[in-house]
């Protein structure tokens, strides 16, 4: 079968290493803000001051926004800072129904396409199961490493640096290890939930601390990497202009769940144990895996062959149409 690894701007193979990077280092910033906000405990200048460690996590993100802002184009045509011939080897590598310049920015035609197609549905459900099932426990991790026993609050904030590095180390690994095609972003996320369903298992039957923090690492690293891995197939899936920015905010808009209901999930009140909380993670990561599953078929299987009623509504620029097969062939249509 003839498919497409080619995304909005660059190919899709070579885009996973350049979102886990981005993404992760955008991260750090709170391990950041939590060694600054142990710093100031531990200090007793600061409890002179107005202070607090605020600043420290929402000040580089707003000034990186601004800076993206002014100096990342939306569209190649409009750069800078790119050379005539450098903006054509960009547009080379574009499929044909990619985001243009002259592209509509809003169509009610796109919307209807975007809400008929069932990659739509599965990315939407996976972001949402493996993001609350997953990535939940992060936003009250600190709370459940002290329920650990073995930490006042001071020292947990510090132990929520080796889960965040781990899930930086690990990410940039598995970006890599995609980018050069080894590894297929789709059945590596499935594993990925399994490993962290895998992790509160063990969480929820053995209560060796030391055995408890070292599974907290694993999950909050495997965690961390589902969403960076699967991001570049998730705009892979997406076609024209309107489609992909209706798209891509709706899906951002859904990983916000986690945030959302994640602090819900793993509030204290299920606490020191956490074992409602662990199980209900493992019931939406189970989830996650299904429809990771539906989406990887949606993207890449022979969905005319089994389930020819759903292939006219898929949208997903690897399920090759005529007109796809009649436009220019350039080298990223692979066979």
């Amino acid at each position: 079968m003839t498919r497409i690894h080619s995304s909005f701007s660059v190919i899709v193979v070579r885009v996973h290493r350049r979102v886990s990077c981005l993404r992760h280092i955008v991260c750090q910033w709170g391990t950041l803000g939590m060694a600054m906000a142990l710093y100031m405990q531990v200090n007793p200048i600061f409890d002179l001051l107005i202070f607090d460690s605020g600043p420290v996590e929402g000040i580089p993100p707003i000034l990186i926004g601004i800076l993206t802002f002014f100096a990342l184009p939306s569209y190649p045509e409009k750069s800078s800072w790119l050379s005539n011939e450098e903006q054509a080897l960009i547009l080379k590598h574009l499929h044909k129904d990619a985001p243009t310049i002259h592209g509509k920015t809003f169509e009610w035609n796109a919307v209807r396409l975007l809400f008929t197609d069932p990659t739509f549905y599965s990315f939407t459900a996976a972001w949402i199961c493996a993001g609350v099932g997953g990535s939940g426990i992060s936003f009250s991790l600190p709370t459940v490493i002290k329920d650990l026993g073995f930490t006042d609050s001071r020292m947990a904030n510090v132990l929520t640096m080796p889960p965040s590095f781990a899930s930086f180390g690990l990410v940039l690994i598995l970006g890599q290890l995609v980018r050069t095609g080894k590894l297929n972003p789709f059945p590596l996320c499935i594993i990925l939930d399994f490993v962290i369903i895998a992790c509160y298992l063990v969480l929820l039957y053995v209560d060796t601390v030391g055995v408890r923090y070292l599974v907290l690492v694993i999950s909050t690293a495997a965690s961390g990497s589902l969403y960076p891995m699967l991001w570049p197939k998730r705009v892979q899936a997406l076609r024209g202009t309107a489609m992909a920015g209706l798209g891509i905010g709706l899906h951002n808009a859904s990983a916000q769940f986690s945030g959302i209901l994640g602090p819900q999930i793993f509030s204290p009140v299920y606490g020191p144990s956490y074992q409602v909380s662990f199980k209900v993670s493992i019931a939406l990561l189970a989830g996650a895996v299904i429809f990771h599953a539906l989406a990887w078929f949606f993207m890449h299987g022979p969905i005319q062959k089994y389930v020819p009623s759903l292939a006219q509504r898929v949208q997903a620029q690897t399920q090759l149409r005529k007109s796809d097969l009649e436009a220019k062939v350039h080298p990223d249509y692979v066979a």
